[in-house]
């Protein structure tokens, strides 16, 4: 939970700010700045789909050595960027990082937990990363309008060291059945023949994990919206105060609910979280759209309070539907799918707003969440196998 707190502070500190270092400093347009947000994530998502099945051969706190003193790396030249393209570019390779160390935490824990307390857990585990986008944008945000960028920059690089130092405490879970997800040495390769559910692009995704996958897609290109972009459009109507502390709600909210919502995944299931959740989460987008002062703290805590029930009923189904040696594979399809949805959303965002407004992609966001619930029960609902 420690090195996965820093991990993600790392993550959402510069999610929260990219886009404004670019636009600002760097003097591109708000599409540019959405794609200097979103870039990161893509780096992320390639990680996940190449990369991160590998963790399990390498060994994972081998894997975690090297994914975040990479991550230290790529951070620290944030302190040396001078043009868009070379942003670009760190920001791609620090996904990279990001991505091969979340998948990594998270399947070392998705290992541990009792099959019957698999919600629970998440929801727990979950609250070091619910923490990490707490603080993560409170304080980057807070920075960057005090003392400017180089200072937010120094501070994700102090956060990375430290989740670096912190993995000399991580153990490897000890389960044999794990190294099954390893990919086969070179000379097995044609002598051993696959089952069809681990053959062609199955070798790299999960089957089970996909129709959860592409909700979450449209959820998280959603949120990446809201992390982009709500320190603007905060700013903007003379709110600069509320920019950082929007943050510090929505992420407080998800703390105090993701233990809540574990246990009630395990008691309930899935459906009725998901549909609070989506109508909860939509409600947010709709009142942050009306630009006005006093909406954007209750906004932030219905966007926080959607978006901590979605998460807790998704990624448990993910690990519960998983056969376990594929464990790894199951959680890289997950957040493959949180990191594409990330990637897209600014991007398309910044689009909506140059052409229109904050409020209209806000709006827009609101109807995306409020049409997920027709997809969900029409297309794509499944129930978790029995906890065993």
């Amino acid at each position: 939970m420690a090195s996965n707190f820093f991990v993600a502070f790392n993550f959402y500190a510069m999610l929260s700010t990219a886009a404004s270092f670019a636009i600002s400093d760097l003097g591109v347009s708000e599409t540019r700045g959405g794609i200097g947000s979103g870039i990161f994530v893509v780096g992320a998502l390639l990680a996940r789909i190449f990369l991160a099945r590998y963790a399990s051969r390498i060994g994972f706190k081998r894997t975690l050595f090297i994914g975040i003193g990479s991550l230290i790396v790529f951070t620290a030249l944030l302190l040396v960027v001078n043009n868009f393209w070379f942003f670009l570019l760190v920001r791609f390779f620090g996904g990279m990082t990001f991505g091969i160390n979340n998948n990594t935490l998270m399947t070392m824990v998705s290992i541990t937990l009792p099959a019957g307390r698999k919600g629970e857990g998440v929801g727990w585990f979950s609250l070091s990363q619910n923490l990490g986008m707490a603080l993560g944008p409170f304080f980057a945000v807070s920075i960057m309008h005090q003392s400017g960028f180089k200072n937010v920059f120094l501070l994700v690089t102090t956060v990375a060291i430290a989740a670096f130092v912190v993995i000399i405490f991580v153990s490897n879970p000890e389960d044999t059945e794990q190294n099954a997800s390893a990919p086969l040495p070179d000379h097995a390769r044609g002598t051993a023949v696959l089952p069809p559910e681990e053959r062609g692009i199955w070798r790299f995704f999960e089957r089970n994990a996909v129709n959860i996958a592409i909700l979450s897609i449209i959820l998280y290109a959603c949120n990446s919206n809201y992390m982009s972009f709500a320190a603007i459009s905060v700013s903007e109507t003379g709110a600069a105060t509320l920019s950082s502390a929007i943050f510090l709600v929505s992420a407080g909210i998800m703390l105090v609910s993701r233990p809540i919502i574990g246990k009630l995944f395990d008691r309930n299931g899935p459906n009725r979280i998901l549909v609070c959740g989506f109508i909860i989460y939509a409600a947010g987008y709709f009142l942050l759209s009306r630009g006005i002062i006093p909406a954007f703290l209750p906004a932030a805590a219905l966007i926080g309070l959607g978006i901590s029930a979605l998460q807790g009923a998704t990624l448990p189904i993910v690990v519960i539907n998983a056969p376990k040696h594929r464990l790894t594979i199951a959680n890289a399809t997950y957040f493959f799918a949180l990191d594409f949805g990330a990637a897209i959303g600014p991007i398309f965002g910044g689009q909506i707003v140059e052409h229109t407004n904050y409020g209209t992609m806000y709006i827009v966001c609101a109807i995306i969440v409020a049409l997920c619930i027709p997809l969900y029960f029409g297309v794509l609902a499944r129930k978790p196998k029995p906890l065993m």
